[in-house]
């Protein structure tokens, strides 16, 4: 009997599936034949509708199962995505910064900062109030390609104690690293 059943289903799938089928040819042909054909239609279509049904079910679980797994990979993703934004933004804030606080211009100032020697310069006029307080530094300032790139007061200390010696004055120069000294008047 079952396998009544299922060539009986069968055929009706296939018959369903054809691309030319037309229904109301198939309930004039179902009805032709009698009540008990008609009874034995009516459950074949009501077995093929519980098992459809049954396969929508299992394919919907199915894929919510991997709609959830989908959108959990989505969410770990985007936390990922947001992290790498965050640090991509505390990298450029960092580079800018450290690009402000530079000990070394960019090019194009190196080449402004050394075109003149005549005091109109930066750089120029750096080196040239350095020869007032420095002593022996007029051998450094005639080089005109040498220039000022910065400079800052430090603490001098002892290599061993590590106690405080004095303080001085640091300048590095586009091709020198000049350390000042105070001279104590006695």
């Amino acid at each position: 009997m079952a396998d009544v059943v299922s060539s009986a289903d069968a055929g009706l799938k296939r018959l369903f599936n054809k691309p030319n089928f037309n229904p109301d040819k198939f309930i004039a042909r179902v009805s032709e034949n009698g009540g008990t054909d008609i009874l034995h239609t009516v459950q074949n279509l009501n077995r093929m509708a519980e098992e459809a049904s049954g396969q929508m079910k299992r394919a919907i679980y199915k894929n919510f199962k991997l709609f959830i797994e989908a959108g959990k990979a989505v969410t770990s993703l985007g936390a990922t995505m947001h992290q790498l934004d965050n640090q991509l933004i505390e990298q450029k804030r960092i580079l800018k910064n450290l690009t402000e606080k530079s000990l070394f211009p960019d090019s194009t100032s190196h080449k402004n900062n050394s075109t003149t020697v005549d005091g109109n310069s930066k750089a120029v006029s750096g080196l040239s109030s350095l020869l007032h307080s420095v002593d022996g530094i007029s051998n450094l300032i005639a080089d005109p390609n040498r220039y000022l790139l910065f400079e800052a007061d430090a603490l001098e200390v002892n290599s061993t104690s590590h106690l405080r010696q004095g303080d001085v004055h640091l300048l590095l120069l586009s091709d020198y690293v000049l350390v000042a000294k105070a001279h104590k008047d006695s």
